[in-house]
């Protein structure tokens, strides 16, 4: 049975539905929580350093350590800069490396003297630093892979050249 679209449906006209007062509505819907801020600073793509403490020890979690605040081994805390690596010593170590590779081929493996060159600056730089620099054992390798770099590559560029100025350069090995 259908109504027409002007006329009311019968029952009470103050529009209340029923003995228990209006028909329920549905609440509203809270609004939504705002977006999380972002865990990467925008344009950099690196999240922010933390702050500094300006307390006597920092809180847990802090500079590096998990709450050890008796931990005097940390580098940078306190005013102290964190110890870095000489690159005179890494690059001893480097050319000492390519030395020793080189040192076969006869008089390319005398690179080996500026890794015994640079070892022993390094090795002199880094004592004098008062532990700011780092790398003692690198600049020893250095020093000791450019000196056996050298003396292969001496050694065997001393051959070639006896072997050149010998004759035509050539190894017979018979008797005859």
């Amino acid at each position: 049975m259908t109504q027409p679209p002007d006329e009311q449906p019968q029952g009470d006209p103050s529009g209340q539905a029923g003995p228990y007062g209006p028909p329920p509505t549905a609440p509203s819907p809270p609004p939504p929580p705002p977006p999380p801020p972002p865990a990467v600073a925008p344009g950099w793509g690196q999240p922010p350093p933390p702050q500094p403490y300006a307390g006597g020890y920092p809180p847990a979690g802090q500079h590096g350590q998990a709450g050890h605040a008796g931990y005097a081994g940390y580098a940078g805390y306190a005013g102290y800069p964190a110890p870095t690596t000489s690159p005179k010593a890494t690059w001893a170590l480097v050319t000492g490396i390519i030395a020793v590779v080189l040192g076969c081929c006869g008089v390319l493996g005398l690179l080996g003297i500026a890794g015994v060159v640079l070892g022993v600056q390094a090795r002199r730089e880094i004592a004098q630093s008062q532990g700011t620099l780092t790398g003692d054992g690198a600049a020893l390798a250095g020093i000791i892979l450019g000196g056996i770099g050298a003396a292969s590559g001496l050694v065997l560029g001393l051959v070639g050249f006896a072997m050149v100025s010998s004759g035509d350069g050539s190894f017979t090995f018979g008797s005859g």
